[in-house]
């Protein structure tokens, strides 16, 4: 580390480094104490401005006064004359401009800091713009994974029905209705939850919260999965009681319970059980 890294930069020394300093023009003055301009000299300009530059425009202050209280104390106590700290003009014209170089410094110090600052926001504001285009990426990739497999399905359905209209049976064409509302309402969820997403990350996605009746929007959501499940030859089944409420937003209680039993019927077996309950706690 450069000295003057050490000196304007390293924060975590600042106090020692300080400190130092205040005590090594004390004990300069102490043993050359000779009258020349005593104020104007290194002993009161270094340690004030280091201390504004460190800590502000009080302390530089708040030093000046404690720098002129010692200085007056070694002139007293050794015997030396000290009023003329205070009668002569030159003195006072090197205490205002003292309080000017930390008045000027106390504002380098506040631009510094602010445009620290706003560079950290900066650096910020990058870091999550990138988190948020990776996220973005990532869910438009699984989006169009997840839908190019029922438009898939759905293309070829029609492309069978269209292409072979006499050779299904009532019951071979109810079925492949069946498979195309399924996966269709699939696309519709997987779509209404990627316009929740979007304007969630805009802010403009607000909760409204209501009573529900769970066991009807279970239901529901249940009804839109039924031939999906059916495909597989999976059962769906409620065992929520009546009248059992939720202070919930409706939207974003649908959208789990979708998620939930899509999820469930995804990962069971064909032939399996998929029953839905609720526990009051």
């Amino acid at each position: 580390m450069s000295l003057r890294a050490l000196i304007f930069e390293n924060k975590k020394y600042r106090i020692h480094i300080l400190v130092v300093t205040f005590l090594l023009f004390i004990c300069i003055f102490y043993f050359c104490n000779t009258k020349i301009s005593y104020i104007v000299n290194l002993y009161y300009g270094i340690p004030i401005i280091l201390a504004t530059f460190y800590f502000g425009f009080i302390t530089g202050v708040t030093l000046l006064l404690i720098e002129s209280f010692i200085h007056i104390a070694i002139l007293a106590a050794t015997g030396e004359e000290f009023a003329f700290i205070y009668l002569e003009s030159r003195i006072q014209i090197a205490f205002i401009s003292l309080l000017v170089v930390i008045y000027i410094v106390s504002l380098f110090r506040q631009v510094k800091n602010n445009l620290l600052e706003s560079e950290k926001k900066y650096k910020n504001a990058t870091e999550e713009l990138h988190k948020l285009n990776t996220t973005k990426d990532r869910f438009y990739s699984i989006i169009a994974h997840d839908l190019r497999s029922p438009i898939g399905t759905i293309n070829s359905s029609i492309d069978l029905l269209l292409n072979n209209t006499n050779s299904f049976t009532d019951n071979e064409r109810d079925d492949l209705l069946q498979t195309m509302r399924s996966r269709s309402t699939n696309v519709y969820n997987l779509l209404e939850n990627l316009l929740k997403w979007s304007l969630l990350q805009k802010g403009e996605l607000y909760i409204k919260l209501e009573k529900l009746d769970i066991k009807t929007l279970c239901e529901d959501c249940i009804s839109l999965q039924f031939f999906t499940a059916k495909k597989k030859n999976i059962k769906l089944e409620s065992l929520i009681k009546d009248n059992l409420q939720v202070n919930a937003d409706k939207n974003a209680m649908e959208a789990i319970v979708r998620n939930m039993i899509s999820n469930a019927i995804k990962f069971t077996n064909p032939g399996g059980f998929i029953t839905i309950n609720t526990e009051e706690k």
